[in-house]
């Protein structure tokens, strides 16, 4: 019979996070699968391979392959009539809704059966390649996928916040600690179907199960995508909303309930949806990397699947990074070459505000009024959109929606959106027109909000500001579609002014960026042409006072340039303003290098930086990979064993302090942080001298060194206490070593003086609050219970690394409490004196106290560094 995971491995897989390389092959190898099967769109062709398989599985109810045929027949036939009830009949079929009803069948178990296969993973790999049991549920995942994507609107859960329940806790319940299992921040995946529920007590319900003291509820935020299928389901009762396989989420945070008696934890979670795939910017950028033999696979991929590619917890915000540093290489290769040294006029703004339209009429490309037509409902519409603004002008009625085009037979030097809302291009594009003499290099500047994500947005603005230092001289247009000026109370607007006032400060008294306003003429704005244009004018004076009384700084595009009978510059006279005087240019030997030119939007790219996944892989940087302290069971039984691991742990430890020291040095001296020596993608980023980014890598620094001042902390409450037993057995004993522990007694209370500010700084009171939220009995256990982590891969434990059963990898320090010092405090009952050597005691004992305060002082200089370089750049975002 064929089998399926153990309940264990089940829940283990429940959410999947990338743990290690293994989850990261398997998310790949599924994901071609997917994609590589074709489409299905009948339900027994999806069903057949996988007939012969559950039919001798337990999940097949003992029913043969005709027996299960006949059930399929039996479910199509049932939805046909459902659908005719729901009058879906013209709008979904009953292969699609069989799909979703066979998912839900409780006699047959078909999905359960299916994630058995998809989660064991010993099974589903087998010999480098996907095993066939896998491939045969391919078609009927295509078509449940399919199916999903094909219901009407209404089953589509964007609104509503949904709920799972589970009867488990993690990673086992034996030995919980989910705070740490799910940090904020945290990205997990589906590897199956995944159900919710819209009812919170049916998903308490499934949480109930199994007798368990613990469960867990996990908690969607409204605005995911998830697919209502009650209607279609077997069980409707259970208010089913599933997700797709694949599907990304991240932890927002994790609370427990304990008002029943039994922890209830809740994991809340805020689905990250895809963008759509972008296949005209794929091909673009794949053309530009084959061109000039530039890495852009991340970026490919990018706008190809419309997310980051996966990677593991302590790599996702290095992937984000090198994310942006490829996107900076593809925008700055575009065009560098054909603007160095040379006068530049960069047109820039929001998808669909006319910068396109405005490089083709500059270049000579004559210009047309096409209409469009509007949909009679639209024009009834009340809403702010399109056909509302239409009906306003007057125009829809009788000739619809104008829209500005090329002319018919003229050239399009510049690629132009059909559309206002969609950019198609990514790269921005150049070219050299003349004028008065004069070669000027035009540049159309991707979207200057594009919403293709963080990380292309942060690309785009550091971008522009290096190729603006590339040109001799430039100037900058701002496109603004007035429309947009009257919509949000101009909040778009005023996101533009303060975006170019931070780029392009004042050069002098003189605005180095003029403002192109487009469809603010009569043809387009009908009536509310002069309600607009006072709006526009009213935010102008407040973000940007005294450019609306400056000389040809503001320029209405239709009227000014388009219109041959109000055209008040021909494209030859408007590429020559901003040379003449040469007083609103910016020059590259003046250029504001360093001014901040990057929005609050970063934030959302920053704060992986100070998470525990990026701090975990600073940790395994900075300790030296080389180094593993190993907790032995038997280490009770000989002292000469304990030495031996405290003197590696001491070992370690120096190697540790050492670091920490040329670390904080290089940063008194060069201001480099740790993270630049590390991770050469943050690197890049930080050379570009943006205070925001600057900032960025403080507080991740800042967060990383706070998290060893308190391990330290830690390791000096365990090297106490054993002092504490030995002083307590030597006063039982009458031994005579006293004058050794009194030494480290007085080394013991002078390290603790520096330790007890040191508490402060991290958010006690002083040492002794700090030491008392030490539990020992929950240390041990949760040791203990890294063992049983080992066979999922590296796993995050508070700050800790479990690297496999009965190991403690500290990298280079332990990152708990070190196991050799809780295995010597365990033991004193069972140990004598008479094996100890007590000069070798002693001297290991203070040599680690010693470490431990070279460690710390390392820290504080470091810190107190960071917090001068924090002084700085907030110093340069104000001005």
């Amino acid at each position: 019979m064929a089998s399926t995971s153990p309940p264990q491995d089940r829940h283990f897989a429940e959410f999947v996070q990338l743990l290690g390389g293994q989850d990261v092959a398997w998310y790949t190898m599924l994901k071609q699968m997917l994609d590589e099967t074709p489409a299905v769109d009948n339900l027994h062709h999806a069903l057949d391979p996988l007939l012969p398989l559950i039919s001798v599985a337990e999940e097949g109810a003992g029913m043969s392959v005709e027996q299960l045929t006949h059930v399929v027949d039996g479910t199509l036939q049932s939805m046909r009539i459902k659908l005719i009830t729901l009058q879906l009949q013209d709008r979904f079929n009953e292969h699609y809704a069989g799909a979703i009803n066979v998912y839900t069948q409780d006699h047959v178990k078909w999905f359960r059966f299916i994630s058995g296969l998809l989660n064991d993973q010993q099974g589903r790999v087998s010999e480098g390649r996907i095993s066939d049991s896998v491939l045969a549920c391919r078609k009927f995942l295509k078509l449940l996928m399919a199916a999903l994507r094909a219901l009407p609107p209404q089953y589509v859960t964007r609104d509503r916040s949904v709920v799972r329940g589970v009867a488990w806790v993690y990673p086992e319940p034996a030995n919980p600690f989910m705070e740490e299992y799910f940090f904020p921040g945290r990205r997990i995946y589906f590897f199956t179907m995944r159900s919710f529920s819209l009812s919170e007590e049916i998903a308490k319900s499934f949480a109930d199960q199994r007798g368990h003291q613990a469960a867990t509820m996990f908690h969607m935020a409204a605005g995911s995508i998830g697919y209502s299928i009650s209607d279609f389901s077997a069980l409707p009762q259970e208010n089913e909303v599933l997700f797709m396989i694949l599907d990304e989420a991240v932890v927002q945070k994790v609370d427990v309930d304990e008002s029943d008696g039994r922890p209830l934890y809740r994991v809340m979670l805020r689905h990250l949806i895809p963008e759509k795939g972008q296949p005209e910017k794929t091909a673009e950028i794949q053309a530009l990397g084959a061109r000039c033999q530039l890495n852009v696979s991340e970026l490919a991929y990018f706008f190809q699947e419309g997310r980051q590619r996966p990677t593991t917890m302590d790599k996702d915000a290095i992937a984000s990074a090198e994310l942006v540093n490829q996107a900076f290489d593809a925008l700055v290769a575009a065009i560098e070459r054909d603007i160095q040294g040379k006068a530049a006029l960069f047109l820039v703004g929001a998808t669909g505000a006319g910068k396109s339209t405005l490089a083709c009429w500059l270049s000579g490309s004559a210009l047309s009024i096409e209409y469009e037509s509007v949909p009679a409902h639209q024009v009834a519409d009340s809403g702010g959109g399109r056909g509302a603004r239409a009906r306003m002008r007057g125009q829809v009625a009788s000739r619809g929606t104008p829209s500005l085009r090329i002319a018919r037979g003229s050239t399009e030097e510049f690629s132009v959106g059909r559309d206002n809302i969609t950019s198609h291009t990514f790269l921005p594009q150049a070219k050299t027109v003349h004028a008065a003499e004069k070669a000027i290099v035009l540049v159309d500047v991707p979207g200057f909000f594009d919403t293709s994500g963080v990380e292309v947005q942060l690309a785009i603005d550091l971008a522009l500001r290096h190729l603006v230092n590339q040109a001799s001289s430039s100037h900058i247009v701002a496109m603004v579609d007035i429309t947009t000026v009257a919509s949000e109370r101009g909040a778009s607007f005023r996101r533009l002014l303060e975006k170019l006032d931070r780029h392009f400060p004042k050069v002098g008294s003189k605005f180095p960026f003029r403002i192109a306003v487009t469809r603010c003429d009569e043809t387009f704005a009908g009536s509310m042409q002069q309600e607009w244009m006072d709006t526009f004018f009213g935010i102008l004076d407040q973000i940007c006072p005294g450019m609306s009384d400056a000389d040809d700084a503001v320029v209405f595009v239709n009227q000014d340039l388009y219109a041959p009978s109000t055209r008040t510059y021909s494209p030859v006279q408007f590429l020559e303003l901003p040379w003449k005087g040469a007083q609103n240019l910016m020059h590259s030997s003046q250029a504001p290098l360093h001014a901040d030119c990057l929005d609050p939007y970063i934030e959302r790219f920053t704060k992986q930086f100070v998470q525990q996944g990026f701090q975990m892989m600073l940790n395994a940087c900075l300790k030296g990979v080389g180094a593993t302290i190993e907790y032995d069971e038997n280490i009770e039984s000989s002292w000469g064993d304990a030495q031996r691991v405290a003197d590696e742990y001491c070992v370690a430890l120096e190697g540790y302090a050492t670091r920490l020291k040329e670390a904080s040095e290089a940063l008194r001296l060069d201001e480099r942080l740790i993270i630049q020596e590390e991770v050469p993608s943050m690197n890049k980023l930080l050379c570009m001298k943006q205070p925001r980014l600057m900032l960025c890598a403080i507080d991740a620094e800042e967060a990383f060194m706070l998290g060893q001042m308190k391990l330290q902390l830690r390791n000096f409450a365990v090297i106490e206490k054993v002092i504490e037993e030995l002083k307590k057995e030597n006063d039982h004993r009458g031994r005579l070593w006293s004058h050794h522990i009194l030494r480290l007694q007085e080394q013991t209370s002078s390290v603790k003086a520096q330790l007890s500010s040191q508490a402060a700084d991290i958010g006690y009171e002083n040492l002794a609050q700090m030491l008392g939220e030490i539990d020992w009995g929950t240390v041990l256990k949760r040791t203990t219970a890294a063992a049983a982590l080992a066979a999922v891969g590296p796993l995050m434990i508070g700050v800790g690394i479990v690297a496999g059963p009965g190991a403690l990898t500290a990298a280079a320090v332990s990152l708990v409490v070190p196991g050799w010092a809780l295995g010597i405090h365990s033991a004193w009952s069972k140990m004598t004196l008479g094996f100890f050597d007590s000069v070798g005691v002693s001297r290991t004992l203070g040599r680690t106290l010693g470490l431990i305060e070279e460690a710390n002082q390392a820290s504080r200089k470091h810190m107190d560094t960071l917090v001068r370089l924090r002084a700085v750049n907030r110093a340069l975002l104000k001005r």
